[in-house]
């Protein structure tokens, strides 16, 4: 998978990064935190939106959430799928894009 998009009207996000994954990002939310927990390179820093680049940068994650925070957690890190982290969807990568 090369790229992924995730969108939410109501409802915040956490993502799992594999530990090895490349990836150019664009977080969004409208009314909510952004946390990105895994190293990355910034190239834009808002309130509300981050822009910014994983590893080698050769795959596009988007996310969009309109009321919601968006976390973004590495593979094993605690609050990962399953764990209370106070948002509203989970999603792991590591299947899909490893």
């Amino acid at each position: 998978m090369e790229s992924v998009d995730i969108d939410t009207g109501s409802g915040g996000i956490t993502l799992v990064i594999p530990a090895k994954l490349g990836a150019e990002f664009d977080v969004e939310t409208g009314s909510g935190g952004i946390r990105i927990d895994v190293p990355h390179q910034a190239f834009e820093i808002e309130r509300d939106h981050v822009r910014a680049r994983i590893g080698d940068g050769r795959r596009s994650i988007r996310i969009d959430s309109g009321s919601g925070g968006v976390r973004l957690l590495p593979r094993g890190a605690s609050g990962g799928p399953g764990a209370r982290v106070g948002f509203g969807v989970g999603m792991s990568l590591a299947p899909a894009i490893e």
